[in-house]
């Protein structure tokens, strides 16, 4: 397990993520095995924390910040697609749909959306103030109620 998002990503992604290989397809099918055990990743829980944080982030900048999202698909290494499972397992819709098919632990879930807002979007170059009207539409939008306290405490 690994202690804190910095420790994880990129390199521990980008080797589970080719661990997994569907051509980085995160469908519910994929997320069960993960859940149990059936794909066997470094680190479960920082790999779905990571891809719910990168997906709440793509969703967000695709809707409110679109000049910084063509920043942040060119930069972010595996962004993954759960919308494209050809196998029609399906269930995912929205980010938050991942937490339909396995329980993250609350507060490395955080500690992982935390990284990416305050360490991650900057250094890929996302302006302050798309940061700043990223996390207040987000606070706002009702497909990502589920991280409005954290958004809150930013």
């Amino acid at each position: 397990m690994c202690n804190s998002p910095a420790d994880y990503f990129p390199t521990g992604y980008l080797q589970d993520v080719k661990t997994i290989g569907y051509a980085g397809t995160l469908c519910s099918m994929v997320i069960q095995k993960i859940d149990k055990g059936k794909i066997e990743l470094q680190d479960p829980q920082a790999y779905l924390s990571t891809a719910y944080s990168m997906l709440v982030i793509d969703q967000g900048l695709y809707t409110y910040c679109p000049d910084s999202h063509f920043r942040w698909v060119s930069q972010a290494p595996k962004i993954p697609n759960y919308s494209g499972c050809s196998m029609r397992h399906g269930g995912m819709i929205l980010p938050r749909d991942i937490l339909r098919f396995v329980k993250l632990q609350p507060d490395r879930q955080n500690s992982f959306l935390e990284y990416f807002f305050n360490v991650y979007l900057p250094i890929i170059g996302i302006s302050t103030e798309d940061l700043i009207r990223l996390k207040e539409k987000l606070k706002q939008d009702k497909d990502c109620l589920e991280i409005k306290a954290l958004l809150s405490k930013m």
